[in-house]
């Protein structure tokens, strides 16, 4: 069922679901190098008026990269592999004019 409150995300479904699966997937695996008592995964979609918002925090403490350099094509933190990446997830949502930004809090 959907309604007025729900958020309107203007990419087709199948890109949306490509942006969230890589952004969760990253964050599952991230979180799994870490600690136990270090993991955690917050999730948040909000939606009003004007602005829908989609946002994953979650702890980043083995990734030395500035974000700038994320964002490039072909770069990873990952050990051995790549997934989809970042830049090609911002090239995608910059399609559609969706923002993607990150931000780091070392507290």
């Amino acid at each position: 069922m959907t309604g007025d409150l729900l958020p309107h995300f203007p990419l087709k479904d199948y890109q949306l679901v490509e942006v969230l699966e890589n952004l969760i997937s990253n964050a599952i695996e991230h979180n799994l190098s870490l600690p136990e008592e270090k993991r955690y995964i917050l999730i948040r979609l909000s939606a009003d008026d004007h602005t829908q918002r989609f946002s994953i925090e979650n702890p980043a403490d083995n990734v030395d990269l500035p974000l700038s350099e994320l964002y490039k094509n072909g770069t990873t933190s990952k050990d051995g592999h790549q997934g989809l990446g970042l830049g090609s997830i911002q090239k995608t949502l910059s399609d559609y004019s969706i923002h993607f930004a990150g931000s780091r809090n070392h507290d």
